[in-house]
């Protein structure tokens, strides 16, 4: 199958299975060219996600040349050296793996636009996965959050990743996702914000989405 056909298998999948009005879908392009890249944009696809600086710059600066209007999303580990690039990305659209005070503080310097960010929870406790781990850590968070209100760097929710480790995956990713969805659910209440959530990948996203996703990071079934 094409891409484009993979691209509408996924959004038929979307429409079946979606549980918010809007749902966004983010072709992660991290192992692709940027001709495949062309071709998912020119079938309508607009949001992509790359796990690395060094691959995403050049896709965007690539993209910016031709004038394919794509908004890119940061999905990745984050390194402290690499915050002053990954801000400078054109048609940056949202940070997706934020869970370091640090970054957090040097990405409010960095953001000069609009950009989007998501707080990466750790949902399975698994210890080698990057995330925020306790309830008095997300309180850190969202202090900070607070003091930079006016900034153009915008709080718009939590993302997790399924269980990396479990002999039921399947059931693993709802227990994470559910755990993810109850979290925003008493987040939105306290702060009074309208928050997205963001999970869901190539291998559990219909879970994602019955449990209420609204942004999915989906790679190898578009690109395969």
């Amino acid at each position: 199958m094409s891409i484009s056909e993979n691209l509408n298998q996924v959004l038929k999948q979307i429409q079946e299975n979606k549980t918010v009005d809007t749902v966004t879908l983010v072709a992660v392009s991290k192992y692709s060219e940027y001709d495949a890249i062309a071709q998912a944009y020119q079938a309508g696809q607009s949001h992509f996600g790359e796990n690395r600086i060094d691959s995403l710059m050049p896709k965007a600066l690539q993209a910016k040349e031709l004038e394919h209007d794509i908004k890119w999303h940061f999905i990745g580990n984050i390194q402290s050296n690499k915050i002053r690039e990954i801000a400078s990305v054109p048609n940056l659209f949202a940070i997706h793996s934020i869970d370091s005070l640090k970054h957090l503080k040097k990405f409010y310097q960095e953001i000069q636009h609009p950009v989007k960010f998501f707080l990466q929870i750790n949902t399975s406790d698994e210890e080698e996965k990057g995330g925020i781990k306790s309830e008095a850590e997300l309180q850190d968070f969202l202090d900070l959050i607070a003091q930079n209100k006016n900034s153009p760097l915008e709080f718009a929710g939590l993302m997790t990743m399924g269980k990396l480790r479990a002999e039921n995956k399947e059931a693993a990713a709802i227990e994470c996702f559910s755990k993810l969805s109850s979290l925003r659910n008493q987040l939105e209440k306290s702060l009074d914000l309208t928050l997205s959530l963001s999970m869901g990948m190539s291998s559990d996203y219909i879970h994602a989405l019955k449990a209420g996703a609204d942004y999915l990071r989906v790679g190898s079934t578009i690109f395969k």
